[in-house]
């Protein structure tokens, strides 16, 4: 038996667990499409990155491994006070994901090994996009000329899901998609006019969801796609002055003429609470008074998730990162939660520039504005390619700085 773990353990099957994750990202934007077509796409979704997860965590970062036993502790004991097994484990799957996610990206050989699998097949990233793009542009156009759109009821507005399930979950994914032409232009593959193309027509598609807390988040993500070319957007406005500002003059034109029509500015002009969150301070008041009201073992441990809907007064969670993990599982959790996305954010920031430092901590922001005010663990279509982001950061730009000391 011992033997037979030393095998595991040693360099070639490390390679194999990093090479199936890998691969598996590698066709993530293609699977987020289809599982609401194909059932078994969704479990292949959570299935795969839990399991890998947990299996990288405890072969290969044994500095962690006692952080994770007492998360599986916290999780057996939490099914204690919980009247709906299956409901509670809905998000224990997620967490999982969110936690070893974050905690993954601090092996730079994982990190190495996943860029290695995008720079190798890269074209076939681009053309994925591609057709996703294409075909979401298409049912976006059948849309708008049939006036036909699902949640016009819901929120008095015409919204964009397009081949996802729902709006939101459309914004999410089309945030995901972001990441990857983030990546094409911080690797430098591809065309770079496509890749643009790519981004600009992505970002559209966003605005148009109505999902306003994921959208600010993707409109962030592209501008960081953007600063890729800072050192060549100021390279041509030094060169060609009068025509950057011609282009600039008809851009914010075209933005204003734009934006206001988008699902996103009329989703914001109309809320059903007549404030930014929709009411969702009302809730976050309600839940962080029963937490207080609670008795210490829930405080500690946490509630049933039945429970949690019930103060919620409807059949949704919190919306919330901060009041779920605090509500369902306690405040050790809570405290878990946040040491393992501020060690990531610190192990991304070593050996960075000052502008990339500024960035990166702005990106932690948006994060935790989109944990708090809509929820972020909870999304794991998106949470499985936030690796990406610390690939292009934490490769690239160390290969750069290897070359100027050269």
């Amino acid at each position: 038996m011992d033997k037979f773990i030393g095998k595991i353990k040693d360099a070639h099957s490390k390679r194999i667990l990093y090479n199936l994750y890998a691969i598996f990202m590698l066709f993530i934007p293609i699977l987020i499409t289809l599982d609401k077509f194909i059932g078994i796409v969704g479990t292949i979704l959570t299935g795969i990155p839990s399991i890998l997860g947990i299996l990288n965590i405890f072969l290969y970062q044994r500095k962690k491994i006692f952080k994770y036993i007492i998360i599986l502790v916290l999780f057996f004991i939490n099914t204690f006070f919980t009247t709906d097994l299956d409901m509670q484990l809905e998000f224990v799957k997620p967490l999982i994901i969110f936690l070893t996610c974050f905690d993954m990206v601090q092996n730079e050989e994982f990190l190495q090994i996943v860029k290695n699998h995008f720079e190798k097949y890269y074209k076939f990233i681009i053309i994925s996009i591609s057709i996703i793009l294409l075909l979401n542009m298409g049912i976006f156009a059948i849309q708008h000329i049939t006036s036909a759109d699902n949640y016009s009821d819901k929120w008095n507005i015409e919204i964009f899901e397009g081949l996802y399930p729902d709006p939101h979950q459309a914004a999410y994914r089309f945030c995901s998609i972001i990441i990857y032409i983030l990546f094409l232009m911080k690797a430098r593959k591809g065309n770079k006019i496509c890749n643009i193309v790519m981004l600009v027509i992505a970002e559209v598609l966003l605005l148009m969801t109505g999902a306003r807390t994921p959208t600010a988040l993707g409109m962030f993500l592209g501008l960081m796609g953007i600063l890729t070319f800072r050192k060549e957007i100021k390279g041509f406005v030094v060169k060609y002055r009068k025509i950057s500002i011609t282009l600039l003059t008809i851009g914010i034109v075209i933005i204003a003429v734009i934006l206001p029509q988008t699902a996103f500015i009329q989703k914001s002009l109309n809320t059903k609470e007549g404030n930014f969150d929709n009411g969702r301070s009302k809730l976050r008041s309600l839940e962080w008074e029963y937490f207080i009201e609670g008795t210490f073992e829930n405080k500690v441990f946490g509630n049933d998730i039945t429970e949690i809907y019930k103060i919620n007064y409807v059949n949704i969670w919190c919306h919330n990162d901060i009041m779920q993990i605090l509500l369902q599982f306690g405040i050790i959790m809570l405290f878990i939660y946040f040491e393992t996305v501020i060690q990531a954010m610190l192990n991304l920031l070593k050996n960075q520039s000052k502008f990339n430092k500024t960035v990166i901590i702005l990106l932690n922001l948006v994060f935790l504005f989109v944990a708090f005010y809509n929820g972020l663990f909870y999304f794991p279509r998106f949470v499985i390619t936030i690796p990406i982001i610390f690939l292009v950061y934490k490769l690239y730009d160390d290969e750069q700085k290897k070359e100027i000391k050269k």
